[in-house]
């Protein structure tokens, strides 16, 4: 009887969020327009301070796809807090179907317009120009201390030809569904399963249709910004705008961005990343919460991109178990990519010049439990920190169950010692992370590590190309 009337006040509860989120929908819409919004007419009577603050916050919302409905959504929340003393908001942000961007410096309950533009690559989100033209736009019209550049939009990760990434993307929301024992959203692995069937079968077929993906996806124009399009853009940022100084957080508001591979990306370009390992809900970011502080106070950049996760956190943690948001130092970031460029190696003379399979095995246990390793929506991208430890400790059973060669134990615990370094540094470059209680491995940063075959974009990554981890897993791939 109990489970019966539990059952039915979580479906009630459903329901009703269905409805509050229908209703609030629409309200959204009319606040686009409403007193409250000024138009672009009577905002051009009044120009915001030019007076040096401590940080700009600048928001590229790319919203020509499926996530448009979030924007004014998000928008609304930036409006609550509003510009202050210590921070400029500032907005660019497109609407789905048109060809057009505008830009808005956003005081609190007002929306300043400051230019709009149409029919160029400026004027449209998901492109290089675009992106370097807000950046530009916004660090010389409002003097700042500090930038933070959040990318507002879909996300897929290291890989940019993605099939898979883009069918995930466009059924993103269909993928949470209520736990009616614990109350909360979680990812419905099922529904996964079935994408993921689904995308094999169409492979080839739609191979032609969808050739780059990365993030800042503009569906209207069919353009996207690929990871090496983001970093070049970032460099140019960096060179030609900013003097040679790294942007000091590049906040990634959208899916599976938490990764050692674009932390490689990006690391030469700013101080500061914060993103998450798993699919964002499409409302994403909290951003009454991210600006509510700074109302009175102001953060360094580290103290910014922890409260960032914070915010995240205090949005999703009593109803999402799925959510990640993590924030990473990428100071001296090359030193993750000489851990795992020399784990690369021993793992390989272990398997490939001793032909040893028993670390082959523990290898293939490791990767494919659901105990060992935590896997998120896209089961290619594991959690770096979890794989770490749950090899160091199967090779730890390895020595103690067997007699090895001197050579073969020698490099074993060569090995060990560096996951071992691996982890402790990490200490320093994860500085802050919060995960939903089905994820309780999810430690802030997953890589790249599939077991079907490795994707054609990956070698393009600055990453593989310093570590050869590309060409180690297809290797791996084979053997197994």
């Amino acid at each position: 009887m109990k489970k019966r009337l539990l059952k039915k006040s979580f479906l009630l509860i459903a329901l009703f969020t269905i409805i509050a989120s229908t209703l609030n929908g629409r309200a959204i819409e009319k606040a686009h327009t409403d007193k409250t919004v000024q138009t672009k007419e009577s905002s051009l009577k009044k120009q915001p301070s030019k007076k040096e603050k401590d940080w700009n916050l600048i928001v590229y919302i790319c919203a020509n796809n499926n996530l448009h409905r979030y924007s004014l959504h998000n928008l609304r929340q930036m409006l609550k807090v509003g510009s202050t003393d210590n921070i400029n908001i500032l907005v660019q942000f497109d609407e789905f179907g048109k060809r057009e961007i505008t830009r808005y410096y956003v005081e609190k309950h007002n929306l300043v317009h400051c230019g709009s533009e149409s029919n160029s690559a400026i004027a449209t989100s998901g492109t290089p120009e675009s992106l370097y033209d807000l950046t530009k736009w916004a660090i010389e019209k409002f003097p700042a201390k500090k930038q933070a550049l959040v990318l507002w939009n879909h996300g897929s990760g290291i890989k940019d030809p993605s099939i898979w990434g883009r069918t995930l993307l466009s059924n993103r929301d269909k993928l949470f569904s209520i736990n009616y024992q614990t109350g909360l959203l979680q990812i419905n692995r099922r529904s996964l399963s079935t994408q993921r069937a689904l995308y094999e079968e169409n492979e080839q077929r739609l191979l032609a249709e969808l050739r780059r993906r990365g993030i800042g996806f503009n569906d209207t124009a069919e353009h996207y910004l690929t990871n090496q399009d983001l970093t070049t853009t970032l460099l140019q940022i960096k060179d030609n705008i900013l003097g040679g100084k790294k942007i000091d957080i590049v906040m990634m508001d959208a899916c599976h961005m938490a990764m050692v591979e674009i932390a490689s990306q990006i690391k030469d370009c700013a101080h500061y990343m914060v993103g998450s390992e798993e699919v964002e809900p499409g409302t994403g970011y909290n951003y009454y919460y991210l600006l509510r502080p700074l109302r009175t106070q102001t953060f360094t950049a580290e103290e910014f991109a922890r409260h960032a996760v914070a915010s995240y956190e205090k949005e999703y943690e009593e109803e999402n178990a799925d959510y990640t948001q993590s924030a990473i130092n990428l100071n001296n970031f090359d030193n993750v990519e000489k851990n795992i460029k020399k784990l690369r190696q021993q793992l390989s003379t272990l398997l490939f010049n001793y032909e040893d399979r028993s670390v082959l095995r523990v290898l293939q246990e490791i990767r494919l439990s659901g105990r060992l390793t935590t896997e998120f929506a896209d089961t290619d991208y594991i959690d770096f920190c979890h794989f770490y430890k749950s090899l160091y400790e199967k090779l730890t059973d390895l020595l103690q169950r067997n007699t090895y060669h001197k050579a073969v134990k020698l490099c074993i615990k060569e090995t060990q010692h560096t996951l071992m370094q691996g982890l402790n540094m990490m200490q320093n470059y994860i500085i802050k992370s919060s995960a939903g209680m089905n994820l309780p491995h999810a430690y802030g940063l997953s890589f790249y590590f599939p077991y079907r075959k490795v994707h054609s974009s990956y070698g393009k990554t600055l990453f593989d190309q310093t570590t050869q981890w590309g060409s180690f897993i297809r290797r791996f791939i084979q053997i197994s």
